[in-house]
């Protein structure tokens, strides 16, 4: 049985102890409504994909609905046809790649592909969550950050060290570790998001350079839900194992 069942566009996630939705049309909402041993998770939206801002600073979904939409083993993918604004293909791959009683990894690979000489495939990769706690990954472990004010987003280069973070969650004691490999990494902006209470955001810009017919060019990411206790240690080996991983033959 899979983690994943498929109800026309959305799709309900069990694993382990998390539980979580998609709404495929809503593709920059990404992973929502989470849950971890039936507790709401401190977890607004996770790796949610949008094509750009509005004029009204709104992410713009990839489209109004899927192309395509299947389940395969532990994965849902699904594609997103190309359109007059956007001549791009996209498709996604949510995979559960482990789930236990403590730790749950989620990998999300998503592909674009496009018709044309050249166009513009970029995107930006979204996640939320009210935070406790916040750490980055360095050469020695993990160091505190400090979330910049809103309107002055945190940049980290990848000269300055790997995209991996980590979140202690304000409820319930699970943290979450969010990394973007390294073949992948080009701009990584942290910021304040101000709702109900205090966000903090996470935005990994993918695709910058323009894409030529025929190639296909993918990104990935890896979101870790684990238990509180030895999070730190356990996320910095998950890393380093996902930094050895090949890219995948397809989204």
């Amino acid at each position: 049985m899979s983690v994943w069942e498929l109800d026309g566009e959305s799709a309900r996630l069990t694993a382990g102890r998390l539980t979580g939705r998609i709404d495929l049309r809503c593709s920059q909402q990404g992973i929502a409504d989470l849950r971890w041993g039936g507790q709401p998770l401190a977890c607004e939206r996770m790796v949610g994909l949008a094509l750009r801002r509005s004029q009204h600073g709104e992410d713009v979904p990839l489209a109004e609905s899927t192309a395509d939409r299947f389940i395969r083993g532990s994965s849902l993918l699904a594609t997103y046809s190309a359109r007059a604004q956007r001549p791009v293909q996209t498709d996604v791959a949510w995979t559960v790649t482990s789930e236990d009683e403590a730790t749950v990894v989620i990998d999300v690979v998503v592909s674009v592909r496009t018709d044309l000489a050249e166009a513009q495939p970029g995107m930006v990769a979204t996640s939320r969550l009210r935070a406790g706690r916040l750490w980055r990954l360095i050469e020695g472990g993990f160091e505190p950050v400090n979330v910049p004010p809103v309107g002055s987003p945190h940049r980290i280069w990848p000269e300055a060290g790997p995209a991996c973070l980590l979140v202690g969650l304000a409820s319930p004691p699970v943290s979450y570790a969010e990394m973007l490999h390294p073949a992948d990494f080009d701009r990584w902006d942290l910021g304040e998001v101000r709702r109900v209470g205090s966000s903090i955001q996470v935005e990994h810009h993918l695709f910058p350079e323009p894409l030529e017919k025929g190639v296909i060019v993918r990104a990935r990411l890896r979101g870790v839900f684990l238990a509180e206790r030895g999070a730190g240690e356990s996320a910095a080996a998950i890393y380093r194992s996902f930094c050895g991983e090949k890219p995948p033959l397809s989204a």
